[in-house]
This record gives structure tokens, C-alpha cells and sequence, in this order.
């Protein structure tokens, strides 16, 4: 699924379909090694444990990956970043991803489509993961749950959720769009009693 050429141009990522790729740049040992980590999505699901990135990388000195990003410019390559673990907000979770779809919204992101959308940005909003922290407040969750996240997590306390119209919260955040999303390791999720739903074993 993944390979690391050393040799590919940038330029040539458009060619390669069904590709996300990043350009990566370092100092090994004294040397600047560049190489080019293709991405390939299998069935369009991208592994967000990074395992393959990770051997891959790990050829050429690095350590690991915790988020595929895009960098400060529309449509070009995402980049294979290190990133702190995301602190778990107040009556949010943090959960480490077990998996995350790709999706068209996702390219309107990365074409620069979305005026939500600021640089530098992590993509990605369906996803699922396990809980490794809780914020305070939150009362419905324990560490090691696994559970799936909505599209839309809205606050769950206005006047437009106590209707049930949840997709027309003014407090609304969008993983992916309005906030970092799930092509990494691990994503901060707000209003996790809310939003949260357990996935069965």
C-alpha cells in the first residue's frame, strides 16, 4: 500500500491516481534526504495508524507520523507531519483513530473550496477511534471505549439542538473543515456526550 521513492519529482503526484502523497525533507546522518511517501487507499480508506508510513519512513531515519496535512497551499501534495498529541477539550474526548473514509468533501477541501477551511490543515471527518482521554464534564465515556463520531458535533445545549435540529447549532464544529480533522493518529473531539455513539464489538 505505501513505498517510499526517493527519485519520484513532486510534480508528479498529480499523474499517479488514487494517490496522497508528501513530500518529505530531512537531514540523516549529516546528509538532506528527500523522498516522496505515496499513500495509496485501498478500498478509500486511508490506515490511520500509519503502521506502513511509519516502516517506511523508518528507512530513512524518522521516527514516526502522527498526521497527514496539508501544508500552506491549495491543491498541492499533503505533507506527513509530527504533531502533539491534541489535549482533550472540555466535554470532549481525545481518541486515537482506528479509521477515518475519504471523502469528495474532502478534495473541495484540499482544492481551497471551502471558506471554513484555513492553512495549515488536517482533513478528514469519518472516523472512528478509541478514547485515551476525557475532558471535564464528560460523563458517558471511559477511556478504551471505542466509538463513532456524526459529521456535525453540535453543542447539544442551544435552542436549535433542544429542537432536535442538530445540524443547525450555532455552536456546530466540523472536524475536517472547522477544526483539525481525522487523517492522523489521534483527533480532539468536542461535545463527546452528545455526539458520541459506541460501536459494537
Amino acid at each position: 500500500q505505501y513505498h517510499v521513492d526517493p527519485e519520484t519529482d513532486a510534480d508528479q503526484l498529480g499523474a499517479r491516481s488514487g494517490n496522497i502523497g508528501n513530500f518529505w525533507q530531512d537531514k540523516i546522518e549529516g546528509k538532506t534526504m528527500k523522498a516522496r511517501v505515496h499513500v495509496m487507499l485501498k478500498d478509500g480508506v486511508l490506515d490511520p495508524q500509519g503502521a506502513a508510513v511509519k516502516h517506511a519512513l523508518g528507512t530513512l531515519g524518522f521516527t514516526g507520523v502522527d498526521a497527514v496535512r496539508q501544508g500552506n497551499q491549495w491543491r498541492a501534495p499533503l505533507q506527513a507531519v509530527d504533531l502533539p498529541t491534541p489535549d482533550a477539550p472540555a466535554g470532549g474526548v481525545t481518541l486515537r483513530l482506528l479509521a477515518c473514509g475519504v471523502c469528495r468533501s474532502d478534495w473541495h477541501v484540499w482544492t481551497g473550496a471551502d471558506p471554513d477551511v484555513t492553512l495549515p490543515h488536517i482533513p478528514g471527518h469519518e472516523y472512528c477511534g478509541e478514547v485515551i482521554a476525557l475532558g471535564q464534564g464528560v460523563t458517558r465515556w471511559r477511556k478504551g471505549d471505542r466509538v463513532i463520531a456524526p459529521f456535525i458535533l453540535a453543542c447539544g445545549q442551544c435552542p436549535a439542538c433542544a429542537r432536535g435540529h442538530q445540524t443547525t447549532c450555532a455552536r456546530q464544529i466540523l472536524p475536517g473543515f472547522t477544526a483539525q480533522g481525522a487523517f492522523a493518529e489521534m483527533i480532539a473531539v468536542p461535545f463527546a456526550d452528545t455526539n458520541l455513539t459506541a460501536l459494537p464489538d
